[in-house]
């Protein structure tokens, strides 16, 4: 069946910690379009885990993303909101609405956007320049894991700038997957796309960013990873460009110039399958 547009008419205000939590999640047999302003009464500041899961494995629904689905929603990110929303919803198409998420302002959180897009292979529109340009401060761990893992339908480039404004010290898995078999993502990576960093690095923390991003194209910046220093971490730069076939150029002389010490999982694959550097 499909979802009724009239469903959650009469709830309005502020959200509620977990609000909408795996709301429709496994779900595969729910038909038609995700109802414009479904949940457009909701407004007010985020709160922790807010639509996670929601559509999580809708495979069934399709058209798309309306642009106002969330209601009026801003201010600082909380814990794991909007993890998993649209996890595996591989019926949706069209483009990711510049301003979905409202007006976010302030410092990252724990999870937030963990896989959100996660699967998402019928997405075919490039992605909004400013849909996270509102995030600024210290990283936090898990903040864009996974986020548009699987959305092998992405076209165009990566926005420079796209994740806000990220400085200082990395956290564990900050951007572990993000882009993972976004093999349609094209053009080349920007230099400043994850902030200024400075402290030591931290687990997991670009393990598999681009892995299967096979259309990416030009040289590797060398300031990408600026500001990281000290010694490495498990798996922080394990298969970051994995499967990269299209890149070109030198690797960079300065990309892990300020890492010291050894761990053994530390470079794992990490250029493996980029047979064009």
């Amino acid at each position: 069946s499909m979802i009724p547009e009239v469903l959650f008419e009469g709830i309005h205000g502020q959200p509620v910690t977990g609000m909408f939590y795996a709301l429709f999640q496994n779900c595969p047999k729910l038909q038609g379009s995700i109802p414009t302003g479904l949940f457009g009464g909701v407004s007010g500041n985020y709160t922790d885990m807010l639509f996670a899961n929601t559509f999580a494995n809708c495979s069934g629904l399709t058209n798309g993303i309306p642009g106002d689905l969330f209601g009026d929603l801003g201010g600082t990110p909380k814990k794991c909101m909007f993890s998993t929303t649209f996890y595996n919803a591989q019926g949706l198409d069209g483009g990711i609405p510049n301003g979905l998420f409202g007006d976010i302002d302030g410092a990252p959180a724990y999870k937030m956007f963990d896989h959100t897009f996660a699967g998402c292979s019928g997405l075919n529109v490039a992605l909004p320049d400013t849909l996270f340009s509102g995030v600024r401060g210290v990283a936090a761990s898990h903040m864009y894991a996974g986020t548009f893992s699987g959305c092998s339908s992405l076209p165009g480039a990566i926005p420079d700038g796209f994740f806000g404004n990220i400085t200082q010290t990395p956290a564990p898995h900050m951007y572990e997957g993000t882009f993972a078999d976004c093999s349609s993502l094209n053009g080349p990576i920007p230099s400043k796309l994850f902030g200024t960093f400075d402290g030591a690095p931290a687990v997991s923390m670009f393990n598999n960013t681009f892995a299967g991003c096979s259309s990416l194209t030009g040289s590797i910046p060398g300031d990408i990873f600026a500001g990281i220093h000290g010694p490495i971490a498990n798996t922080s730069y394990a298969q970051t460009f994995q499967g990269c076939s299209s890149l070109t150029g030198e690797i960079p002389e300065t990309l892990f110039e300020d890492i010291t010490g050894a761990d053994i999982w530390g470079f794992y694959n990490t250029f493996n399958g980029a047979t064009n550097l």
